[in-house]
């Protein structure tokens, strides 16, 4: 893997293509990287902040300790990244973006607008999903134990073949696709047996 300088930001242009690089405490606000592709790469203490990533792809890379204030997701397709205790609160624009088998465990989207978006096979475990706008998103097959829904608001809320243990369905959120299975785990979980009769 190769590092990256702060002066060799400076060649990067939109709709470029980055494999297998390291960006260690690089500065990359507002920075125009719309349409561009970075597979393998990973991302330690460096600050996106107001960065145009909007149109392009990243994956199998990781984020550590990175700001996001401000950065442009629109439409980029994440894939197989780890964004564990990313920060997601800042003015971040998630509009049209697309997550897939990505780790985003203890992630913070509190009060984000989530509405319409895709997260397929992800880990959110223990994510701060309280205040956001999560009406028709779909959450399908994640890991979503212990999530913080407080004061979301769901509406045709997919989140069949999910893990959703420590969801209440007395207190709400309301207003979530399940499928039957995951109806019986969550109502036997504050001790309600379910038997067919036979």
């Amino acid at each position: 893997m190769r590092t990256v300088t702060q002066g060799e930001l400076l060649d990067f242009a939109p709709e470029d293509h980055h494999d297998g690089l390291l960006f260690d405490g690089l500065d990359m606000r507002q920075m125009d990287l719309a349409g561009s592709q970075f597979t393998d790469c990973v991302f330690l203490d460096c600050n996106l902040g107001d960065a145009k990533l909007n149109g392009g792809q990243l994956k199998n890379c990781r984020f550590e300790d990175v700001g996001l204030q401000g950065t442009d997701f629109f439409g980029v397709q994440i894939i197989g990244c780890k964004l564990m205790a990313a920060d997601f609160t800042k003015g971040t624009r998630l509009v049209a973006t697309g997550f897939s088998h990505v780790n985003l465990d203890y992630a913070i989207f509190r009060g984000v607008n989530l509405s319409g978006l895709e997260f397929s096979d992800c880990s959110l475990r223990e994510a701060d999903l309280s205040l956001t706008d999560l009406r028709e998103s779909t959450l399908v097959n994640c890991d979503l134990d212990r999530v913080e829904w407080t004061g979301s608001l769901t509406q045709d809320t997919d989140v069949r073949g999910s893990q959703l243990r420590g969801l209440d369905l007395r207190v709400g959120p309301h207003g979530f696709i399940f499928t039957t299975g995951q109806v019986v785990s969550l109502v036997e979980d504050f001790g309600v047996r379910v038997m067919d009769i036979v």
